[in-house]
């Protein structure tokens, strides 16, 4: 008698965008199916010459922050014996780059300004 080899893997994979150190990069992530055997990642929209790694069933990519990257949607495929599922990032910049003023007065008596600056993310779809 034969045994099962595969099982149907639940749900689809898991994708998410983050910056990188200092938010010069970003950093793509995808966790794959459960299932047997596992399920083969590979990112699809990514700039031509990225390097993508895997560990631990983490395909991950690093690739340098860019206004180019905004609003480019990034596909994960996992690709299992019985089926082939996707999920889809899509990096977005700041809509608005705010500035706040800090200013505070040195031992010398002269002022020292600093600038703090914050993005507005875009609104939810």
């Amino acid at each position: 008698m034969l045994g099962k080899v595969e099982d149907l893997p639940p749900g689809s994979p898991q994708c998410s965008v983050e910056g990188g150190p200092g938010d010069r990069s970003l950093r793509f992530r995808a966790r794959g199916l459960a299932g047997a055997p596992a399920a083969s990642l590979k990112f699809q929209g990514l700039p031509e010459g990225v390097q993508e790694g895997l560990a631990s069933s983490v395909l991950q990519a690093v690739v340098p922050a860019h206004p180019r990257l905004s609003g480019v949607s990034v596909t994960c495929l996992a690709r299992h014996l019985v089926t082939t599922r996707t999920c889809t990032v899509t990096p977005e910049a700041p809509r608005k780059v705010l500035l706040h003023p800090i200013v505070e007065e040195t031992r010398s008596g002269e002022a020292e300004v600093a600038l703090q600056a914050s993005g507005c993310p875009p609104p939810s779809r």
